[in-house]
C-alpha cells in the first residue's frame, strides 16, 4: 500500500510541473539494482523525459531491464489515473519516485514526500533527434593507423563495417563491465588479429579503470604490426600489449607478467580453439568472457554417425540434409557452452552483435562470473550446502549437458574433458526418458 502511495503523490505533482512547463525529469525506482546480474527481463527503473514529434508532445518513458532498455511515448495529457497508465509497464508500484522541476525537485519514499531547491532552472530541450551517440570518437588517430578512419576522421567506406562493429561490440559489453569500474583490469584477448577490437575495449575501460591488455595471435607480423600502433600513442595505451602465441598454449598468466585475467576475449577463435579459450577463462576465474566461436567441426561427426542410424524420429528428415546437420552442429555446441559456463557459475547471454549479412559468424556469447552476495549465490558454493542454491544449479546444469550431448549422440568434446566432465561415453545418462534418436 506504501508504494501505491507513492504514485498517487506523485500524480498532482507531475500534472502540474506539465501545466506550468517546469517538468525537468522523471525517475521511477523500481529495485536497487547491483553493479552486474540484474534479471535479465526484470525492471529496475524507469526515467522519464518531455520530447517533441511530429504528432505532438510526448512524455517519453525508457525502461531499463537487466538485459536491455525499452522506449515507450505516450501523448501528453497523460491518461488519468497515473497508476494505471505505470502498472501497464510492470505489475508492481515503484519503490521510490524522484521529480525534477524548475521550481523543486521532490522525493517520495514510503508515502512520504520531502523537496529541495532545483538542480536546474532551466527547462531541458524538447528535441528528439539528436547525432548518435558513440563510445568512440573517429578522430582518434590510432584508428587512423588501423585504417578505419582517415586524417580528418571520417570513417572510410571500405571500413564502415569494421567501425559499426567495433561501436556495436563495445555497447554491448559496456553493461557487463560496470563492476569493474575502478578495479585493476587485466583483458586477455586471444586471437586478436589487427586488434580493432582490442584497442577499442582498452580504450573503453581505461577511462574508468587501470587497465592492461594483452592481445595474443600466432601471426609475427601480425603482433608487431598491432605494437607499432599502440606504441605510437603510448598515452592512450599505456599497459596494452600484443604477444605471439596460440591460444591453446597460453600459460596460466595469460601473458608475460603474469597475474590473473579479468575479461577474457575470444572472438573467431576456430573450432575447439574456443573451447581452450573458455577453459582458460574459467581457470583464471575471470569476471568476464566473450566468445564469437567460428568453424563449428569437432561434434560433427557425432551428429553425421547419428544421422544414418535416424529413422521414424522427427529429427531424420533434418540430419539427413548435410546443410542443416552443419547448422544443428553450430547450435549444439554452442549450446554445450553456455551450459558449460552457466555449470561453472556463469550467468550468460547469447546475442548478434553485427548483421548476419555483414558475417554470418556473428553470435556473441557473453559470460559474467556470479559472486557471493550478488543476486542470490556466487560462484563455488553458497551457505546452502552442495545440494542447495548453487550447488544446486551446478548439478542441474551439468544434468542438461549430459541430456543434450546423449540426445545428438555425442561421445567426446574437448571442453568436457578439459573441464573434467564425464559424457558417459555416448550412453544414455539422464535420469529422464529421452525420445532416441
Amino acid at each position: 500500500r506504501l508504494l501505491a502511495s507513492n504514485v498517487e503523490l506523485l500524480s498532482p505533482l507531475l500534472s502540474s510541473s506539465l501545466e506550468d512547463e517546469s517538468f525537468v525529469s522523471l525517475h521511477l525506482r523500481y529495485r536497487r539494482r547491483p553493479k552486474r546480474n540484474v534479471p535479465r527481463e526484470e525492471l529496475f527503473e524507469i526515467l522519464g523525459r518531455t520530447v517533441s514529434l511530429k504528432k505532438g508532445l510526448f512524455m517519453q518513458f525508457t525502461l531499463r531491464r537487466g538485459a536491455s532498455d525499452a522506449v515507450t511515448n505516450v501523448p501528453l495529457p497523460l491518461p488519468e489515473p497515473l497508476d494505471s497508465l505505470l502498472l501497464t509497464f510492470d505489475g508492481r508500484p515503484p519503490r521510490s519516485i524522484k521529480l525534477s522541476t524548475t521550481l523543486n525537485d521532490y522525493a517520495i519514499v514510503n508515502a512520504a514526500v520531502s523537496s529541495s531547491p532545483p538542480r536546474t532552472t532551466t527547462a531541458p530541450p524538447l528535441t528528439h533527434d539528436h547525432a548518435k551517440s558513440r563510445l568512440l570518437d573517429p578522430a582518434e588517430p590510432w584508428l587512423r593507423e588501423l585504417g578505419v578512419c582517415d586524417a580528418s576522421g571520417r570513417v572510410l567506406a571500405k571500413r564502415a563495417a569494421k567501425w559499426k562493429q567495433i561501436n556495436r561490440f563495445l555497447e554491448v559489453l559496456r553493461p557487463r563491465l560496470e563492476g569493474l569500474r575502478g578495479a585493476e583490469v587485466k583483458v586477455v584477448d586471444m586471437g586478436c588479429g589487427r586488434g580493432y577490437l582490442t584497442f577499442g575495449l582498452h580504450r573503453l575501460l581505461s577511462s574508468s579503470a587501470s587497465v592492461t591488455t594483452v592481445g595474443i595471435d600466432h601471426r609475427a607480423d601480425v603482433v608487431a604490426a598491432a605494437n607499432a600502433v599502440a606504441q605510437a600513442f603510448p598515452g592512450e595505451f599505456s599497459g596494452l600489449a600484443f604477444e605471439e602465441g596460440k591460444i591453446g598454449k597460453v600459460g596460466g598468466g595469460g601473458a608475460k607478467g603474469g597475474g590473473g585475467a579479468t575479461v577474457v576475449m575470444a572472438l573467431h577463435a576456430c573450432d575447439t580453439a574456443t573451447d581452450d579459450a573458455i577453459n582458460y577463462g574459467i581457470e583464471q576465474d575471470a569476471d568476464v568472457i566473450v566468445l564469437s566461436p567460428c568453424c563449428h567441426q569437432e561434434l560433427r561427426k557425432f551428429l553425421d554417425a547419428t544421422a544414418e542410424g535416424v529413422g521414424g524420429h522427427p529429427y531424420s528428415a533434418l540430419l539427413r540434409r548435410g546443410i542443416y546437420r552443419e547448422r544443428l552442429t553450430e547450435i549444439v555446441t554452442d549450446s554445450l557452452r553456455v551450459l558449460a559456463l552457466e555449470e561453472r557459475g556463469y550467468d550468460c547471454d547469447v546475442v548478434e552483435f553485427v548483421d548476419a549479412a555483414e558475417t554470418p559468424r556473428n553470435t556473441l556469447i557473453l559470460g559474467v562470473k556470479r559472486r557471493r552476495g550478488r543476486g542470490g549465490g556466487g560462484a563455488g558454493g553458497s551457505e546452502g550446502g552442495p545440494e542447495g542454491g548453487e550447488g544446486a544449479r551446478e548439478k542441474a546444469k551439468r544434468q542438461e549437458i549430459l541430456d543434450l550431448a546423449t540426445l545428438h549422440g555425442v561421445k567426446k568434446w574437448r571442453l568436457a574433458t578439459l573441464l573434467g566432465v564425464d559424457l558417459g561415453g555416448g550412453r544414455a545418462t539422464s535420469t529422464r526418458e529421452l525420445p532416441p534418436l
